[in-house]
């Protein structure tokens, strides 16, 4: 779901969603493509015995029914073609082609009832077919095929149609598998439930998992509040408050991503799980996590292995005995670098210059008249911010102060 963002939070948004919407239509699209069939246009056992009794097939025709028996014979060909190297071509013997025709009886119903899925699941095919008798100089079209034999253009059109089909269920599997990823993101807990992490953060979180990242935190700004997310702990801290929420990866599966992090368990007890060693009430115990199957398996006082659940509640098993982990805030404090992001999504760094070091810019050039006194850049190392820079400054000014309060009201107990 989206989460409930600022104006300026949802303009950000709208990129994302533009996307998503997008790859919705685009998947209606091929969806009524690859289940559409091919009308068989009309073709009598005359045109086939015509074309099986050819002794010389015109070299158009020869490769269009190629194509024909490679696609109602694909598993007696399927692993010649896989074996293939680049650039060589499978030899389809003019004998089988005319025993294919010469079958009337299982020709026309095999034509008519094609079903494209197996072909769909035969990437190494696809390829072959489209290398070697399309994209190439001499390629077939329509109209060669035409002017050697119009019975053969008709098994071209049916040819085509169902390639487009089988391109077409491809191509929608992958868009089905974008539209998953953009759909799953980042959680964070509420009072209202788990909800999804503004989509900047999510981004961030993401590229830190595929990169070696310097920093374990990172802040962001959401309708004012100033929330600072620990990507290993697999907390959300709101800087204001001091309260501490878990969050959890995308997906549900159980695997050693899904659990770091921190769990009490339904025996009361603390759990801390940090790459693959867990730690209970700050000691490490048992052996290292491991992956077996679908699922984990620890070794602690006997073999615990997943029973099922998610990245929010785990249920575990050893023998007869069941345990179950719920997510919650993170358990350790970790001093980290922090990175920084304004109410606009951009990252923002301290200043450079002498006196400017607590000053946060992010270093994009918006003109002098969005930021007057400037040359037109917020930052990077001295001068005027940006407005959002400076929403963003505001916020981390109230920290310090409010911080200093804190300090000094505990310097006055013991005194």
């Amino acid at each position: 779901s989206r989460p409930n963002c600022s104006a300026k939070e949802a303009f950000m948004e709208d990129a994302v969603f533009a996307r998503i919407a997008a790859l919705e239509q685009r998947k209606d699209h091929l969806r009524n493509v690859s289940a559409t069939p091919p009308e068989l246009e009309l073709l009598s056992k005359c045109d086939l015995e015509e074309l099986r009794r050819m002794p010389r097939p015109p070299n158009s025709v020869r490769r269009c029914l190629e194509i024909v028996y490679i696609i109602l014979h694909l598993s007696k060909v399927k692993s010649a073609i896989e074996q293939l190297r680049v650039g060589e071509v499978m030899t389809v013997e003019w004998s089988l082609v005319q025993a294919m025709l010469a079958r009337f009886e299982s020709f026309f119903p095999a034509v008519e009832r094609y079903d494209i899925s197996d072909l769909v699941a035969s990437e190494p095919v696809i390829r072959y077919l489209r290398q070697t008798y399309f994209q190439v100089d001499d390629g077939l079209t329509q109209e060669r095929v035409l002017q050697s034999s119009v019975a053969c253009a008709a098994l071209f059109r049916w040819c085509s149609h169902s390639l487009v089909r089988v391109e077409a269920a491809v191509e929608l599997s992958l868009v089905n598998q974008e539209l998953c990823n953009r759909r799953e993101c980042w959680r964070v807990e509420t009072d209202d439930g788990w909800v999804a992490l503004p989509w900047h953060v999510d981004e961030w979180l993401r590229s830190v998992a595929e990169t070696a990242s310097r920093a374990q935190k990172v802040q962001y700004m959401l309708e004012g509040k100033l929330y600072e997310v620990d990507r290993v702990a697999r907390s959300q801290c709101n800087l204001l408050t001091g309260k501490l929420r878990p969050m959890r990866p995308p997906g549900d599966t159980l695997d050693l991503n899904a659990v770091q992090g921190s769990w009490r368990t339904s025996l009361g007890s603390e759990i801390l799980v940090r790459d693959a060693s867990v730690f209970i009430d700050g000691q490490l115990v048992g052996s290292p996590l491991e992956a077996v199957g679908q699922g984990l398996r620890w070794i602690f006082l006997g073999e615990w292995c997943t029973k099922g659940g998610s990245p929010l509640c785990i249920e575990w098993e050893r023998e007869t005995q069941e345990v179950t982990w719920m997510a919650v805030a993170g358990l350790e404090h970790v001093d980290a670098e922090t990175d920084h992001f304004n109410d606009e999504g951009v990252c923002a760094m301290p200043g450079s210059a002498h006196g400017f070091t607590e000053i946060f810019y992010c270093g994009r050039n918006l003109g002098m008249v969005a930021i007057p006194g400037s040359d037109g850049s917020c930052g990077p190392t001295n001068g005027p911010q940006c407005a959002s820079c400076r929403r963003y400054q505001d916020l981390q000014d109230a920290l310090r102060v409010r911080s200093k309060v804190r300090s000094q009201s505990t310097q006055q107990q013991y005194y």
